[in-house]
């Protein structure tokens, strides 16, 4: 499915964004965003994407912040909220809202020392893990990260077929089954 959000009102910034939502419950949707769309296509920027494949990262399975019994909309309703943190992100330097990071690569890389930390504690990163996190030797905190999500940290992009269908302005579609899941 491929939809057109503008959720800061019509004169806002447009979100163009592409879901592939498979009906066996045990996997869960990806979707990809793009702040532009057809010959100067433009992703979204990485921070706060899925490992490799660049996808929207707005919830973990677990946290219960959408199910399929919310409906298609409230999915599309998700994913234009992340969009909002993203441009939020742009503009003011941090990310606003609650996040997930699993290890001190990912956290010192993808978070500002404002936001939450990504260990479900509910304080700034700054006065959580942010310190051990600084200790974590370079080499020593890349091996946990290739560990947990089998590739280096700078490994993430959208994929081509993902980009071409975003070119077209969705008039060519990727098979559902040619999507990372």
């Amino acid at each position: 499915m491929a939809v057109e959000a503008k959720p800061l009102g019509l004169d806002g910034p447009a979100a163009h964004i592409l879901m592939g939502v498979r009906e066996d419950e045990t996997i869960f949707p990806r979707a990809w965003a793009f702040e532009r769309i057809g010959h100067q296509v433009r992703p979204f920027p990485t921070k706060h994407t899925n490992f490799p494949d660049a996808s929207i990262c707005a919830f973990d399975p677990k946290s219960g912040a959408w199910t399929r019994e919310d409906g298609l909309t409230a999915l599309v309703d998700h994913y234009a909220l992340w969009a909002v943190k993203s441009w939020h992100r742009q503009e003011f330097g941090w990310w606003p809202g609650p996040q997930i990071g699993k290890c001190a690569l990912y956290r010192r890389n993808e978070f500002d020392v404002r936001e939450w930390c990504g260990c479900g504690s509910g304080i700034p990163y700054g006065f959580c893990h942010y310190q051990r996190d600084k200790q974590v030797p370079d080499e020593l905190a890349q091996r946990e990260f290739t560990a947990l999500f089998g590739l280096d940290y700078q490994n993430r992009q959208t994929p081509t077929v993902i980009v071409e269908a975003a070119r077209t302005r969705w008039k060519t579609l990727p098979a559902l089954d040619s999507l990372i899941f």
